[in-house]
């Protein structure tokens, strides 16, 4: 009784336990499975990303033109695109050429930056819209 008491302890308590893939001597139905990680997003295309969804990179009040975007460059967790434009500012005027750094995800904009001339867009290479 107390070693059918014992086995039945022993197993309930290995039934919760899950086993290193890579142990050998363990029975599959033990062993941790282990999925496959996401595949890497792949580049977007900014020339139609921002022909389709301007409205996510400038406000229609900005009267965005004279657009020029870079190569997008891979983030941690996402990608980023330097874009210069000439924009209107607040009171509708004109405030000139600006650049912005945008990060993108899953083909939408997820946060955008105005940088300065000492940023790393300063020295990209762009391409007109």
């Amino acid at each position: 009784m107390i070693r059918l008491a014992l086995s039945l302890f022993i197993t309930a308590a290995l039934c919760g336990c899950a086993i290193d893939p890579n142990v050998s001597w363990a029975p599959d139905i033990l062993k941790t499975k282990t999925s496959a990680p996401p595949a890497p997003e792949p580049a977007p295309d900014m020339r139609v990303l921002l022909q389709t969804k301007m409205a996510e990179f400038f406000l229609p009040s900005a009267a965005a033109s004279n657009i020029s975007f870079s190569a997008p460059r891979r983030a941690a967790l996402d990608w980023t695109s330097c874009i210069r434009a000439t924009v209107n500012g607040a009171t509708g005027g004109t405030i000139g050429q600006q650049t912005y750094l945008f990060n993108i995800s899953r083909n939408s904009v997820a946060r955008q930056e105005h940088v300065g001339a000492a940023h790393f867009c300063a020295t990209e290479t762009y391409q007109n819209l």
